[in-house]
């Protein structure tokens, strides 16, 4: 939770500095406001993926609790099994996805974020923009986007981040790639759990758990080439059945 405090109060405080800003210059020039109201609407944005974030951390962590009070193994799994499914409103959605739809809404974000961060994406979408998904909404897009915004966050100034995918017998993968740090192997299971944020400071566990709630596979991986390495995160999704 100090975790996600730090992570609230930057963007707060980059809100609280452009609005002194526009107070202690109410005459600036259009171009420069338009420059302020921009930096505004991405710490508006970014609050608000802290915010999705924590509200899947609290979920896990009222699933663990009710799993501590109970003592049968039975009755464990039972919970586990009640809390994953879509007997919440938290995992409700709809049942399949138009990938197209799905950028549309994350990819102005996105984008913004990699300007900001002095990033280039790079998208490779165009053919499968049509591609229909076995997966369910909005943990399809709120996946997609922690793992987009993650590798824009942790990518060094003056690189790219990739976005790419790859169609497989029933299956399509949704590649992320940048030349940010990658996770070791050894530690995939602590960046990817709730308990371990502090330790790995990435957004991979809500990445994680949303990709769950949409049916997802989330993969994590390196480059092939050491002269030129790269961190790869993946999401595999079922294409629906035509």
């Amino acid at each position: 939770l100090g975790l996600f405090a730090h992570d609230l109060r930057n963007p707060l405080a980059a809100m609280v500095s452009n609005l002194s800003y526009i107070r202690a210059c109410p005459d600036m020039a259009a171009a420069e406001l338009d420059e302020v109201l921009s930096d505004l609407e991405l710490s508006v944005e970014s609050l608000g993926r802290v915010i999705d974030h924590l509200g899947i951390l609290g979920a896990d962590l009222s699933a663990a609790q009710a799993v501590r009070k109970l003592k049968e193994p039975e009755e464990v799994a039972e919970v586990r099994k009640v809390h994953f499914s879509a007997d919440s409103n938290l995992h409700l959605g709809s049942p399949s996805v138009r990938l197209t739809g799905a950028l549309e809404q994350l990819l102005p974000a996105v984008q913004r974020a990699a300007q900001s961060h002095e990033v280039t994406f790079l998208s490779a979408l165009s053919q499968f923009g049509q591609v229909e998904l076995d997966a369910k909404e909005p943990h399809f897009t709120n996946a997609l986007s922690a793992l987009l915004h993650n590798a824009i966050a942790l990518s060094p100034s003056r690189k790219d981040v990739c976005l790419s995918a790859q169609l497989e017998p029933g299956f399509l993968l949704l590649c992320i790639e940048d030349s940010g740090p990658s996770i070791d192997p050894s530690l995939e299971a602590k960046a990817l759990s709730a308990l371990h944020q502090n330790e790995i400071k990435t957004l991979s566990h809500a990445a994680a758990r949303s990709a769950e709630w949409a049916g997802a596979a989330l993969l994590l991986g390196e480059g092939t080439d050491p002269s030129k390495p790269r961190s790869q995160m993946a999401l595999r999704v079922r294409v629906a059945a035509s």
